[in-house]
């Protein structure tokens, strides 16, 4: 599970990764040898459960890492548009 985080992680250079030790992950509710997203809105921790596979790995840090509902500005027409993700949009 290692490899593929740390290769996933280096292809993102809009979010911080952190490889940390067992007792630290259990403090914040995540569990040793395993992948959690810690984040400001919707729900605030996503645990990973697919694959030791860092191409799946991508995918779910692409798909967790925008706001399910937001605000529609400048700052959102990258994860929208640029990934491709679908998207429903009220004006």
């Amino acid at each position: 599970m290692g490899k593929a985080f740390i290769d996933a992680a280096k292809k993102n250079e809009k979010a911080t990764f952190y490889h940390t030790t067992a007792d630290c992950a259990a403090a914040h509710g995540a569990s040793a040898d395993g992948v959690a997203i810690f984040r400001t809105f919707d729900e605030p921790k996503v645990v990973y459960t697919g694959p030791a596979d860092s191409r799946d790995m991508e995918v779910f840090f692409r798909e967790n890492s925008v706001e399910s509902l937001f605000a529609f500005s400048d700052d959102s027409v990258e994860p929208i548009f640029h990934n491709s993700s679908p998207a429903m949009i009220y004006f």
